[in-house]
Parts: structure tokens; C-alpha cells; sequence
């Protein structure tokens, strides 16, 4: 929880990846723009604007509390994950972010898991020795790769999607907290 809670933490575990998003930390030396500023400690995009001059970016009162990033302009997704206490990802559900209230998904579509999602869910998941539900959320660059943008040990709003397709994520938690051994079989109609 307390990596998942800064984005430092998130992209510093992650920077050997090349689904790691560049971070600048010399705010002075950037040189392209637009670039993204977001709160190290934040949910929902709140507090997050993109970057267009030196003289934006000279603006921010206080950066040592941002996090700023290379722009990613492409789809996002928010993947919906659970992983059991054998350190086993055995659900992987990507959904499209439809519609956002203030900052919060209140309408996903769910899509297909990629190899290179599972993959990706796989290597966060193992890093950072997540069990329970989790998601993270990738977002496209400009060259059309998924980025990294957070992860977090919660709930998430939406993960109720995936409920309505069979996937139970606190009763998936209840059971292995319990040394139940559990499988996921959602729903595809």
C-alpha cells in the first residue's frame, strides 16, 4: 500500500521496464513539451494537468510534491487483477475507461487481456508481492505503448463490472486469506 501510494515509489520499483513512463526529475532540463504533472500522492487524476511551456512548469508551487512525466496521449485502460497467496495472477480483466466524474470511472467497457497485459500484471504484481485484488492502469505514448500510469491494492469503483460477470474479488479475498485454494471463471456471455 505505501508504494502503490506514490507514484515516485511506483516509477522508481519500475524504471528497468520499458513499460516504465519517463519521469523527468530535473525539471529545469526538459526540452520537449507537452509533459504531465501529477501529484506524487493522489487518485483520480485529481491535481494532474499537462505541461505545455518552461514557463507552465516554473509555475507549480510546489513540485516537490508532483510527479512529472513524459505526456501519453494514447487509450487508457484500468486492468482489474487478483492474485492468490502462491503469488499466481489468475485474473487479469482490462476495461476501457467510458466515462469519468471527477476524476473516477463511472462507465467501463470491459476488453481483451493481451499477452503483454497479463505480462505486465504479472511483473507489478510480483514486484511489489501483491496479494488480493488489485488493479493497475496503463496508458498508450505517442508511439502507440502501453505506459504505466499507477497501481493500487483496492477495490477499485469499477471492479464492479467484472462482478457482474462472475468475478467475486472479496470473496475471492475471504477464501484465500482462508488457505482455500480458489480459481476464477468468469463469466463470457
Amino acid at each position: 500500500a505505501e508504494i502503490c501510494r506514490s507514484k515516485k515509489k511506483i516509477y522508481s520499483l519500475f524504471k528497468e521496464f520499458d513499460f516504465c513512463p519517463t519521469v523527468f526529475t530535473e525539471l529545469p532540463k526538459i526540452e520537449k513539451f507537452p509533459v504531465y504533472a501529477k501529484l506524487d500522492e493522489g487518485q483520480g487524476s485529481k491535481g494532474a494537468f499537462v505541461v505545455n511551456s518552461k514557463d507552465e512548469l516554473t509555475s507549480i508551487a510546489d513540485p516537490e510534491n508532483y510527479v512529472v512525466t513524459e505526456f501519453l496521449p494514447g487509450e487508457e485502460l484500468t486492468i482489474d487483477c487478483f492474485t492468490n497467496r502462491k503469488g499466481e495472477v489468475l485474473f487479469v480483466g482490462p476495461r476501457i475507461r467510458k466515462r469519468v466524474f471527477d476524476g473516477v470511472c463511472v462507465n467501463s467497457e470491459t476488453v481483451e487481456a493481451t499477452n503483454l497485459i497479463k505480462d505486465i500484471a504479472k511483473i507489478v504484481s510480483d514486484k511489489i508481492q501483491i496479494r488480493g485484488a488489485w488493479y493497475f492502469q496503463l496508458k498508450k505514448d505517442v508511439n502507440d505503448k502501453y505506459k504505466l500510469l499507477e497501481a493500487s491494492v483496492k477495490i477499485a469503483g469499477n471492479m464492479n463490472v467484472y462482478r457482474g460477470l462472475g468475478v467475486n474479488f472479496p470473496m475471492l479475498m475471504v477464501y484465500d486469506y482462508l488457505d482455500y485454494d480458489v480459481s476464477v471463471i468468469p463469466n463470457d456471455y
